[in-house]
């Protein structure tokens, strides 16, 4: 590859992740309007506001970011080792989309409540197995759930029960809202989704490879690396995805 190209890269690469710590701390800054469209919502989901919801998200979207910088800085790249977390960053942006973007209250409250429910119960059943689960508190917590939702006329026909959307789902709503360059977020979480889970046609395909040895009786070795020009290309969504999830917080916390 040639090395203007990845010198480049590597600059875009760098211009974006010198950005992090500023938008983090917009993140700790930013805060609803008294009376406005994101304290009433935060009401109606009090058991966990949604705005300490987005603010949680933004985070876990910042941080695997940031350390794609340390693990950046020395010799050479890391072969697999950005991707999982650059998957993660996506991941935490979309969903912080994803609950901000419908155009009312009802669905946004309906939105964060349900959420609220999956990720308990995803908790329990994965922590099962080490703290035992407390049928008294799980009742209580539905129930509060329940009073929530009800406190919301909209909201009386729609059950929490109903199935959650999956992660790809999330992902496909959230895109129709973010605009990004020549890759989408889907694309770029589905590449990366499949360099973590070990597809080594996903990597063959994307990776860069340097052949070692002379082909001899079908066979050759070959050298495996990543590149400025692959990262940055599958960065730059991540990064649109986060830009783009803290304007629409920013916008929503000051809605009168």
């Amino acid at each position: 590859m040639p090395e203007q190209i990845e010198e480049f890269s590597r600059t875009r690469i760098e211009q974006m992740l010198g950005m992090l710590p500023a938008m983090e701390m917009r993140v700790d800054e930013i805060d609803a309007v008294s009376g406005g469209v994101l304290e009433r919502e935060n009401s109606q989901t009090a058991y966990e506001p949604i705005q300490l919801q987005v603010q949680h998200l933004l985070v876990c979207a910042i941080e695997p970011l940031s350390t794609c910088s340390r693990l950046m800085q020395g010799e050479g790249l890391p072969l697999m080792s950005l991707y999982p977390l650059i998957r993660a960053s996506i991941e935490a942006s979309a969903f912080a989309v994803w609950l901000l973007a419908p155009g009312t209250i009802a669905k946004r409250v309906f939105r964060s409540l349900h959420l609220t429910k999956t990720r308990r119960e995803d908790a329990d059943a994965a922590t099962a197995s080490f703290v035992p689960i407390d049928p008294v508190q799980t009742k209580r917590f539905l129930d509060r759930l329940e009073e929530l939702k009800s406190m919301n006329k909209a909201l009386q026909q729609s059950s929490l029960d109903r199935d959650f959307p999956s992660t790809t789902d999330v992902i496909i709503d959230a895109a129709r809202h973010i605009t990004t360059g020549e890759r989408d977020i889907l694309s770029a979480w589905r590449i990366c989704s499949g360099l973590a889970h070990s597809n080594k046609t996903m990597a063959h395909r994307v990776l860069q490879r340097r052949q070692l040895t002379e082909w001899s009786k079908g066979t050759a070795t070959f050298y495996q690396t990543s590149s400025f020009t692959v990262v940055e290309g599958l960065m730059r969504p991540a990064f649109d995805a986060l830009q783009q999830a803290l304007a629409k917080y920013e916008e929503r916390a000051a809605q009168s």
